[in-house]
């Protein structure tokens, strides 16, 4: 019943088994206006491989992998050998160059008079004389055993627009003898309906923008990038090969079990915001536009009937976009099915009563931004005014950058916070942001209307927090006057549409920011007021003061130590590091330097390993170093204890030995492989020789450097650090072997 329901409102495109399009073989290519074209011709197998070519393009074989010229014999495998009239012998090898982890890397097939073990080994003297990268190069031989290698000179998901056949020399490098363009090159797009048929498909693509993957930072796979790349690849052959998506599914049932499948999953992606929401609908719209575009398109220059001509339209553009998607294969499930049914009567903006009716809460008060009168109903029932998404950013925020003044209202009058900044996300595949810091104030300057920007400020919005940004230093940086600047200015890139000329003036005085000692009297007022709060108990309202203060004076030692306290005790472990590293980084004071690392040490020691905030990665030296440090800097009966507590503590990687007539005991911390550091322990009435202690690498001894070392009453601490890494399972330590465990 929700299936069907969620699927009749939204009316996503689909493809039942009457629009199924008939395959390449059942259609009639006499009228097709493209065709494969000779464009080099130096070899008798230049016309077998148009003749291929053809025949390829005209069905649906995969030109870039099946295709096999007239008169040659492929030659498969990574090693092939060749027998030369001279009784001399050839080896080829396909070279993989870097590239997308192994998933996209282009390839050289090399060839030598030396046969290689490694398949994929090549010198660069080699690789200049090899035939040019491409994704998936094949070698063959003809009937003389001359042999040539066929490529496209393209990625994996980059168009296919020629075929190259290259034929090897006696010198052992590679020489083009044939060339087929199997794509419409510019001079073939100047008549009008192909002129419309690519604007209708740019258009298409445009809105799809949003719905694909992101292109953040997936790994060395980059698959958001590659499915953008694949996308706009499937939709450029749509306009003179478009049986080419569709053809080679292996049945129309399949093809039509995939169209419905990634229907439905689109239409649960919808309801994950509200601009997801609208980027599905307008998507929606202008496919059923392009596909009436393509359908005239193809009457017009392949001669097809009207509903033969929509059939493959229709097909076409399914399987191009679903190129572009990505799905879980298992399934797509974001949201429970009550709180998908609320959702979407919220996003729909339907009436009140019928929000009351389904209930429940929501994971994202965001989405009801546009609907003021749902969105006042999920506050009363507990909703928090001050819920943000994984980069921080809070329904305030929404309200402001899609200028809904109620919803502002609702939000402020319920306590929503109004000088909550965003932040760098942990996920950087789902979520590409340039900048960072961004208030509801800096929202509404860039979008939203007067009204909107003076409500934020009378409910305490500070005119003075500046944005942080990766790529655009002198662009998307500044403060919300700054951003209005910017975006009302004669020649803005970017205008501000709801910002009238005549009151730019008005909210620049607003919006003007305090001097230095107006803001330093302000810092120095929230802070105040924040240890006064938090004397009483009252550590939330402390911590939003702190943060404020930090913003008025970034890099005040007493702002940030207070803040790194706070903010550990509520449990915002993020934003405690944050605070103890601007301390550690602009701080003098010995006692605040000593608190600050105890302070990064609990929380390192609770997320036992590295710990993500605002793009930064902190605990990279291990649960130990910072209880090390504090102790080093100020060396208390207290932090003595927990730094020994904390080398004795099991789960680590230890070694205890002998040294002299005395025990040893070494803690050994890796640090991603490349570096080593090493605790040890030993009674203080002796004393280490750091160069004593020692461990074999291949065929060298290595020997760590001793940093500092520390006194703990009866005990001694030596950090001894190294940049080479423990590959073995022991220490040497003087004569004794010191073989390494976790208990």
């Amino acid at each position: 019943m929700f299936r069907a329901l969620l699927l009749s409102l939204f009316l996503l495109p689909s493809l039942s088994m009457a629009d199924s399009a008939p395959p390449p073989e059942e259609l009639d290519f006499s009228n097709a206006w493209f065709k494969p074209t000779l464009e080099e011709n130096h070899s008798p197998h230049c016309a077998g491989l148009l003749r291929s070519a053809e025949l390829g393009f005209f069905s649906h074989q995969s030109l870039r992998d099946e295709l096999i010229p007239d008169g040659l014999q492929e030659q498969t495998g990574y090693n092939s050998s060749l027998l030369l009239t001279d009784g001399s012998s050839v080896y080829f090898n396909t070279y993989a160059h870097p590239g997308c982890g192994g998933g996209c890397a282009p390839e050289q097939i090399v060839a030598s008079h030396v046969a290689h073990k490694n398949a994929y080994w090549a010198a660069d003297i080699d690789l200049n004389k090899a035939a040019p990268r491409s994704s998936s190069p094949r070698l063959f031989l003809d009937a003389n055993r001359q042999a040539f290698v066929l490529s496209s000179g393209s990625g994996w998901w980059q168009p296919l627009e020629k075929l190259y056949l290259h034929q090897l020399k006696a010198d052992l490098s590679w020489e083009e003898v044939c060339r087929v363009s199997i794509a419409p090159q510019q001079q073939h797009m100047g008549d009008t309906p192909l002129q419309v048929a690519r604007a209708s498909i740019g258009q298409l693509s445009a809105t799809l923008g949003s719905i694909s993957a992101s292109e953040g930072d997936c790994g060395s796979l980059r698959p958001g990038e590659r499915r953008k790349d694949m996308r706009a690849s499937a939709l450029s052959e749509i306009l003179f090969r478009p049986w080419g998506q569709y053809s080679r599914a292996q049945s129309s049932e399949a093809l039509e079990t995939q169209f419905r499948t990634n229907s439905e999953n689109l239409g649960r992606w919808a309801l994950t915001g509200t601009s997801e929401f609208q980027s599905v609908r307008d998507y929606q719209a202008q496919f059923e536009k392009t596909t009436q575009v393509m359908t005239h398109f193809y009457q017009s220059h392949f001669g097809w009937q009207p509903q033969q001509a929509r059939q493959v339209a229709r097909s076409a553009l399914l399987s191009a976009v679903n190129s572009g998607l990505a799905f879980p294969s298992s399934g797509y499930s974001p949201f429970a099915k009550e709180e998908s049914a609320l959702r979407q009567a919220i996003l729909e903006r339907q009436p009140l009563e019928r929000v009351r009716q389904l209930g429940g809460t929501l994971s994202d008060l965001s989405i009801a931004i546009q609907h003021p009168q749902a969105l006042q109903y999920l506050l009363k029932q507990g909703a928090d005014p001050n819920q943000t998404n994984p980069f921080g950013k809070t329904a305030l925020m929404y309200a402001a950058q899609y200028n809904q003044l109620e919803s502002a209202r609702i939000l402020l009058a319920k306590g929503a916070e109004p000088n909550v900044t965003t932040i760098w996300p942990e996920d950087t595949c789902t979520y590409r942001l340039d900048t960072r810091n961004m208030t509801a104030l800096h929202y509404a300057a860039r979008y939203a209307s007067p009204e909107l920007i003076e409500l934020l400020v009378e409910y305490g919005a500070a005119t003075f927090i500046q944005t942080v940004t990766h790529e655009f230093p002198d662009a998307r940086t500044g403060t919300p006057l700054d951003w209005l600047k910017r975006h009302t200015a004669a020649d803005a890139k970017e205008p501000n549409p709801n910002i009238p000329p005549q009151r730019v003036a008005d909210l620049e005085d607003t919006l003007r920011v305090p001097d230095e000692p107006q803001l330093q009297r302000q810092a120095r007022k929230l802070t105040l007021q924040a240890e006064q709060d938090y004397a009483q108990g009252h550590a939330a309202p402390a911590y939003r003061a702190l943060l404020l203060a930090r913003e008025a004076t970034p890099n005040d030692p007493r702002i940030l130590s207070n803040l790194s306290l706070i903010a550990l005790k509520i449990g915002e472990q993020g934003l405690a590091l944050e605070a103890g590293q601007q301390l550690l980084d602009s701080s003098q004071d010995t006692k605040l330097l000593a608190n600050a690392w105890y302070n990064q040490g609990l929380v390192c020691e609770q997320s036992s390993g590295w710990h993500s905030y605002n793009g930064v990665w902190y605990c990279r030296r291990g649960g130990n170093y910072p209880y090390f440090q504090a102790v080093r800097l100020e060396s208390t009966a207290p932090r003595q204890a927990k730094l020994l507590d904390m080398l004795r503590a099991p789960k680590q990687q230890h070694c205890q030995t002998t040294y002299g007539e005395d025990e040893i005991h070494i803690v050994v911390e890796d640090i991603l492989g490349r570096e080593e550091m090493l605790y040890a322990l030993y009674p203080a009435t002796i004393t280490l020789d750091a160069g004593d202690i020692s461990w074999q690498l291949k065929d060298r001894r290595i020997k760590p450097v001793e940093s500092a070392t520390l006194e703990l009453g009866e005990w001694k601490v030596g950090l001894l650090e190294s940049s080479e890494s423990l590959n073995g399972k022991s220490l040497q330590v003087a004569e004794a072997t010191c073989t390494l465990e976790r208990d």
